[in-house]
């Protein structure tokens, strides 16, 4: 089961997988951005 902002995920349910790799992608997608920026600014 997953707490996100207080409202409960029940893992095992195909929904919750999608949240999980949507989450999953994001935080990705965020760490490439920080990496490129800074690079950039090197």
């Amino acid at each position: 089961m997953l707490n996100l902002a207080g409202g409960a995920v029940d893992t095992p349910t195909p929904m919750a997988s999608v949240v999980t790799a949507f989450l999953a992608q994001m935080k990705l997608e965020i760490k490439r951005e920080r990496i490129t920026d800074s690079v950039a600014k090197c």
